[in-house]
């Protein structure tokens, strides 16, 4: 099992023209974007009057596999819509509901057809929220085999 708790390249987007720019791609070079932790609101950590879209980044090696079994992709909590992306390829979602429950909840996606093995894989992250606290908050972005 991985943890991804740290050091992930982040970037607001006032303007919500990350996804038309690519920025899920792992072509796109975010090397300039500041580093956040994703186990505390972007709030504490510098974005204390931030509110909207803004993306989280990082590559990972992924784990070795054995022949029937699958990578799952678990998020402890997102503060916000979030639409998850591995190599640039839409692997799901979770939307918050209209009164905001499902903050605090966890989730996970089965990623194992979007890797590529030996080689460095891209994770990107879009979250909105338009109030309170956001992004990724809870921790424990890991990848673990199942199955």
């Amino acid at each position: 099992m991985q943890n991804h708790d740290k050091q992930w390249r982040f970037q607001t987007d006032p303007q919500d023209a990350g996804l038309n720019a690519g920025w899920m791609k792992a072509g796109f070079d975010a090397a300039a974007w500041p580093l956040l932790n994703a186990d505390r609101w972007w709030q504490e950590q510098g974005y204390p009057d931030y509110h909207g879209v803004a993306w989280y980044r990082r590559s990972f090696d992924p784990p070795a596999v054995a022949r029937g079994k699958r990578i799952i992709l678990y998020f402890g909590a997102v503060d916000g819509d979030a639409t998850v992306f591995i190599n640039g390829c839409n692997v799901g979602g979770h939307i918050l509901l209209s009164n905001g429950i499902g903050w605090d909840q966890p989730f996970y996606f089965d990623i194992t057809d979007h890797l590529v093995a030996g080689k460095s894989n891209l994770i990107a992250v879009r979250v909105r929220k338009d109030f309170c606290m956001s992004g990724m908050f809870q921790g424990r972005q890991t990848p673990v085999v199942h199955g």
